[in-house]
């Protein structure tokens, strides 16, 4: 990837660029051809077609697509119409022009009426182009018509066009032309407010701009639809996942929520590819001990087995704590009785999801009270702003609150098999009283930042994260595990008449916990009354009996 600059990335820098992607080999190919190409006899005829016309295919410009080309576009001046060489445009709305010229036999440079005649055309209203470029084969010259036109921006020779092509790039393409009317429009708001003297102008003129900007929100949402409405971007994700190696899933997918489509994707993956073989997927998703996991990873883990026993309702191995044996519908029950009821009569794998909402919980208060720690997702959302693709899905849902987010989850992930590997011994098995320890310990540094942090619940709501699951309620007061497996169940009729026959007492307190799935199929409303468990069960459930702990983190978080 290559930068604009020499030095280091301001702000307003990230704000106002893109980096470049890497030419393919293709391009590089073309380039190297119109470098070559020996142009003395060439008439503007053939820099049009033989320079110009590749070239803007290299910068990402095509006929017909978002980032179009407009030839010989036909412009009213004075009553007589002309027919500029090139106009390029983006979205349909005219950005920039290049014109061709013959290359010229003893000039290397181009004349006050090769730039009058461009310049004339980039002043059109139907152009309003600040850049206006020239070629004549030997050479490429940008200028900027509203900084100078005694000077170019750059001149690049033909000849020199390998080792300079991200320099036009870095300028011509698509989305730097893009982001370079932004700057325009910047560097005007420079040129007339340097000169101001009235301080009430920039109140009355800040609040006519937000007026604007604010009328755009339904055009640029619009905009988003349509780019959006075949929802390429969640197809490629789909294919990217199943291409993926079964570990690459299990080991990250896993542990992030995900949307109905996406998580089905997974699991007909790793179905898939235990035909082959199922003890290899099986076994690291169900290792004879416990492994770390969070919730999520619950989620994914039951819609994989539902989905395996469709197709093989049989396999090779199973492990002992869901039974043994190769029976999947027996492995599924097991399994969802252990997540409805928090795995109750599973106490290490228990610790193990604790510990992960606990951590996560601890890295929010920290995030939340610590300035430079929620900073951090400022400026990754700057540096992805910068990096990624514009036209990307990312980019569209890409905020500081959001990177904040993802931050949450890769650190938690990071912990939580870091917590496991320490606190087990050399053969795998987690030393259950060392991990209860560093349970007690993080509940602990908790409470005690909470309960130092008087205003913390305030702060949490002005630091808006946008959960759809507020952190600091899970585990405390609300149990996303169960809640989460229900929502999973809900998609499998056979398996939901299970779960309400077989858990109609666990589907009731969850229901008394606040899980809406519970309530919606219990046909309770979210308004309607339903009794809480006692703190003494609440406790047992989240906080190994610890009644004083669950007291002090509910009051912390003020829930009541």
């Amino acid at each position: 990837m290559n930068s604009l600059f020499s030095g280091p990335l301001s702000v307003s820098d990230l704000l106002v660029h893109k980096a470049l992607d890497p030419l393919d080999a293709n391009a590089k190919e073309i380039v190297k051809r119109i470098q070559s190409l020996e142009v003395g006899d060439y008439t503007e005829a053939d820099v049009r077609e033989e320079i110009i016309s590749p070239l803007l295919r290299v910068l990402g410009y095509e006929k017909q697509s978002n980032f179009s080309i407009d030839r010989e576009k036909g412009l009213q001046l004075l009553g007589r119409k002309n027919f500029p060489d090139y106009s390029l445009t983006l979205w349909s709305e005219n950005f920039w022009l290049i014109e061709a010229k013959k290359p010229g036999r003893v000039k290397n440079h181009f004349g006050a009426e090769d730039i009058r005649q461009v310049v004339g055309y980039a002043v059109h209203p139907a152009i309003n182009a600040a850049l206006a470029v020239m070629c004549d084969g030997r050479n490429i010259t940008i200028f900027d018509r509203e900084d100078s036109l005694l000077e170019p921006i750059i001149t690049v020779k033909i000849t020199e066009l390998s080792q300079n092509i991200n320099i036009l790039r870095a300028i011509l393409s698509p989305w730097q032309v893009w982001f370079f009317e932004k700057r325009r429009i910047i560097r005007q708001l420079d040129k007339v407010f340097d000169k101001e003297f009235n301080i009430g102008r920039l109140e009355e003129f800040k609040s006519l701009v937000g007026r604007r900007l604010d009328s755009k929100r339904s055009v640029v949402i619009e905009n988003m639809r349509q780019m959006f409405a075949a929802s390429d971007d969640a197809d490629e994700t789909i294919q990217r996942l199943r291409s993926s190696d079964p570990a690459d899933l299990i080991e990250g997918a896993f542990f992030l929520q995900s949307s109905v489509p996406t998580a089905t994707a997974i699991a007909e993956t790793l179905v898939l590819h235990c035909q082959t073989n199922s003890f290899r997927v099986l076994h690291r998703i169900f290792p004879d001990y416990a492994r770390d996991m969070n919730d999520s990873y619950c989620m994914h883990a039951v819609n994989f087995l539902i989905h395996l026993n469709r197709k093989s309702p049989n396999v090779e191995w199973l492990p002992g704590w869901l039974g043994g044996g190769n029976d999947v519908d027996s492995a599924i029950k097991k399994f969802i009785a252990a997540c409805l009821t928090y795995f109750d009569t599973d106490p290490v794998r228990r610790n193990v999801l604790l510990c992960a909402t606990g951590v996560r919980r601890l890295f929010k208060v920290m995030m939340v009270v610590d300035d430079r720690l929620w900073r951090t997702g400022e400026v990754m959302h700057l540096l992805g702003r910068y990096a990624e693709p514009e036209d990307s899905w990312m980019q569209i849902i890409s905020s500081p609150e959001r990177r904040n987010l993802q931050r949450l989850d890769e650190l938690v992930e990071i912990y939580i098999a870091r917590l496991v590997r320490e606190c087990s011994d050399h053969q795998g098995r987690p030393r259950p009283r060392l991990l209860e320890t560093h349970l007690r310990e993080t509940w602990k540094v908790e409470a005690n930042i909470l309960e130092a942090v008087s205003f913390y619940p305030e702060l949490c709501r002005e630091r808006e994260l946008g959960e759809v699951c507020p952190t600091e309620g899970n585990d405390v007061v609300y149990d996303s595990l169960g809640h989460g497996i229900l929502c999973i169940v809900n998609h499998h009729a056979d398996w939901k008449s299970y779960v309400l026959k077989q858990h109609g007492h666990d589907v009731e307190t969850l229901a008394m916990i606040g899980s809406w799935q519970a309530r919606k199929w219990l046909g309770l409303g979210m308004d309607g009354s339903c009794p809480r468990p006692t703190d003494r069960a609440m406790a047992d459930r989240f906080f190994l009996g610890d009644e004083e702990m669950y007291h002090r983190l509910k009051a912390a978080y003020e829930f009541c």
